[in-house]
């Protein structure tokens, strides 16, 4: 699947969000629109500070995940026409900046991302936190 980076906005909270253009052909000169808004968030020493067993929870998550998570979403619509794409791309982008860029420009979003995916690795897999 090929990407193709629409915009990065910085955000007031540090991080950037990508939009990504991952839109494809289908049969019939049909198309999949798909946008994906994406934040990669720096899991930092100071983000969980405020949290108790943040400094565990840190380490639990860089061992299963890297040194970083992906927050990402996707907006997506099957059998767009050519003539279409374009317009159903553009209202996408507008959807994702007018309904989650105040989401994700929070202030609190790193950590809140943080202790969620925190929640569903110990959901998923609780011998990781014994």
């Amino acid at each position: 699947m090929t990407e193709r980076l629409k915009a990065s906005i910085p955000l007031e909270n540090g991080l950037t969000l990508d939009l990504l253009d991952e839109s494809r052909p289908m049969a019939g000169g049909r198309w999949l629109v798909l946008l994906v808004a994406r934040i990669e968030i720096p899991l930092d020493p100071g983000l969980l500070d405020a949290v108790p067993e943040g400094g565990r929870l840190l380490s639990i998550l860089r061992r299963e995940h890297g040194d970083r998570l992906e927050y990402r979403a996707e907006l997506k619509k099957h059998f767009v026409g050519e003539a279409d794409k374009d317009q159903v791309l553009e209202s996408f982008t507008n959807i994702v900046l007018r309904e989650k860029r105040p989401y994700l420009a929070h202030p609190d979003f790193a950590r809140r991302f943080t202790l969620s995916r925190a929640a569903e690795l110990k959901r998923k897999d609780p011998r990781l936190f014994a």
